[in-house]
Protein backbone atom coordinates (compact mmCIF):
# COMPACT_ATOMS: atom_id res chain seq x y z
CA UNK A 1 0.00 0.00 0.00
CA UNK A 2 1.58 3.39 -0.77
CA UNK A 3 2.30 5.50 2.31
CA UNK A 4 0.76 8.14 0.64
CA UNK A 5 -3.07 7.07 -0.70
CA UNK A 6 -5.19 9.05 0.50
CA UNK A 7 -3.22 12.09 1.57
CA UNK A 8 -3.28 15.67 0.16
CA UNK A 9 0.01 17.73 -0.52
CA UNK A 10 0.62 18.96 2.71
CA UNK A 11 -0.34 16.02 4.22
CA UNK A 12 2.25 14.37 2.18
CA UNK A 13 4.82 16.71 3.35
CA UNK A 14 4.59 16.60 7.20
CA UNK A 15 4.56 12.35 6.89
CA UNK A 16 7.73 12.73 4.96
CA UNK A 17 9.02 15.22 7.56
CA UNK A 18 8.17 12.75 10.39
CA UNK A 19 9.63 9.99 9.08
CA UNK A 20 13.03 11.84 8.15
CA UNK A 21 13.01 12.74 12.46
CA UNK A 22 12.45 9.54 13.04
CA UNK A 23 15.60 8.25 11.23
CA UNK A 24 17.11 11.22 12.77
CA UNK A 25 16.07 10.76 16.46
CA UNK A 26 17.34 6.62 16.27
CA UNK A 27 20.59 8.57 14.56
CA UNK A 28 20.78 10.59 17.13
CA UNK A 29 20.55 7.97 20.04
CA UNK A 30 23.07 5.70 18.14
CA UNK A 31 25.73 8.99 18.05
CA UNK A 32 24.83 9.25 21.70
CA UNK A 33 25.16 5.36 22.79
CA UNK A 34 28.52 5.39 21.01
CA UNK A 35 29.67 7.87 23.43
CA UNK A 36 28.25 7.50 26.60
CA UNK A 37 26.88 3.57 26.70
CA UNK A 38 25.19 4.07 29.82
CA UNK A 39 22.54 6.88 28.20
CA UNK A 40 20.74 2.98 26.58
CA UNK A 41 19.05 2.46 29.68
CA UNK A 42 17.02 5.45 28.95
CA UNK A 43 16.46 4.21 24.68
CA UNK A 44 12.97 3.78 23.89
CA UNK A 45 13.53 2.76 20.37
CA UNK A 46 15.23 -0.57 20.14
CA UNK A 47 12.88 -2.07 18.25
CA UNK A 48 12.86 0.79 15.60
CA UNK A 49 16.76 -0.14 14.40
CA UNK A 50 17.07 -1.14 11.67
CA UNK A 51 19.59 -4.07 10.87
CA UNK A 52 22.19 -2.08 9.89
CA UNK A 53 21.88 0.57 12.97
CA UNK A 54 22.74 -2.19 15.03
CA UNK A 55 25.49 -2.95 12.83
CA UNK A 56 26.48 0.52 13.55
CA UNK A 57 25.66 0.43 17.41
CA UNK A 58 27.46 -2.93 18.15
CA UNK A 59 30.36 -1.64 16.06
CA UNK A 60 31.00 0.49 18.51
CA UNK A 61 30.06 -0.65 21.51
CA UNK A 62 30.23 -4.94 21.92
CA UNK A 63 27.96 -4.89 25.45
CA UNK A 64 24.76 -4.29 22.67
CA UNK A 65 25.55 -7.54 20.76
CA UNK A 66 23.23 -9.70 23.47
CA UNK A 67 20.34 -7.36 23.20
CA UNK A 68 20.81 -7.27 19.40
CA UNK A 69 18.36 -9.00 16.46
CA UNK A 70 21.80 -10.67 15.10
CA UNK A 71 19.27 -13.58 13.00
CA UNK A 72 17.77 -10.60 11.21
CA UNK A 73 20.75 -9.83 9.70
CA UNK A 74 21.81 -10.19 6.34
CA UNK A 75 24.80 -11.07 4.65
CA UNK A 76 25.41 -7.70 3.75
CA UNK A 77 25.04 -6.42 7.60
CA UNK A 78 27.41 -9.23 8.95
CA UNK A 79 30.14 -8.31 6.67
CA UNK A 80 29.81 -4.46 7.69
CA UNK A 81 29.84 -6.24 11.36
CA UNK A 82 32.65 -8.48 10.49
CA UNK A 83 34.25 -6.03 8.48
CA UNK A 84 34.99 -4.06 12.20
CA UNK A 85 34.14 -6.89 14.73
CA UNK A 86 36.35 -9.79 13.31
CA UNK A 87 35.63 -12.00 16.43
CA UNK A 88 31.66 -11.99 15.90
CA UNK A 89 32.13 -14.80 13.07
CA UNK A 90 31.47 -16.96 15.96
CA UNK A 91 28.62 -15.94 16.22
CA UNK A 92 27.55 -15.60 12.92
CA UNK A 93 24.52 -17.67 11.91
CA UNK A 94 24.47 -17.46 7.71
CA UNK A 95 28.36 -17.88 7.35
CA UNK A 96 27.70 -20.10 5.24
CA UNK A 97 26.00 -17.79 2.95
CA UNK A 98 28.17 -15.47 3.11
CA UNK A 99 29.26 -14.45 -0.86
CA UNK A 100 32.57 -14.84 -1.78
CA UNK A 101 33.12 -11.01 -3.05
CA UNK A 102 32.67 -10.49 0.87
CA UNK A 103 34.75 -13.33 1.65
CA UNK A 104 37.81 -12.43 0.01
CA UNK A 105 37.41 -8.74 1.18
CA UNK A 106 37.06 -9.62 4.90
CA UNK A 107 39.81 -12.52 4.40
CA UNK A 108 42.57 -9.32 3.29
CA UNK A 109 41.61 -7.31 6.26
CA UNK A 110 41.27 -10.19 8.65
CA UNK A 111 43.49 -12.83 7.65
CA UNK A 112 42.43 -14.78 11.18
CA UNK A 113 39.00 -15.41 9.77
CA UNK A 114 40.69 -17.69 7.32
CA UNK A 115 39.47 -20.76 9.31
CA UNK A 116 36.02 -19.94 9.05
CA UNK A 117 36.36 -19.61 5.40
CA UNK A 118 37.95 -23.06 5.18
CA UNK A 119 34.91 -24.26 6.96
CA UNK A 120 32.19 -22.60 4.77
CA UNK A 121 34.13 -23.64 1.43
CA UNK A 122 34.35 -27.49 3.10
CA UNK A 123 30.29 -27.04 3.51
CA UNK A 124 29.30 -25.50 0.09
CA UNK A 125 31.10 -28.28 -1.70
CA UNK A 126 28.92 -30.98 -0.33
Amino acid sequence: MDAYTGLNIAEQDSLVQCLKKEAECRDLWIRAMRFTPQLAAHCRRWNEFTTMEWVKIITDNNQFADIAPLYKFTDTDWYFLLEKQPHFAERCPIIKEIPEMYWSDLLQKHPQLKKYKAANSAERQQ
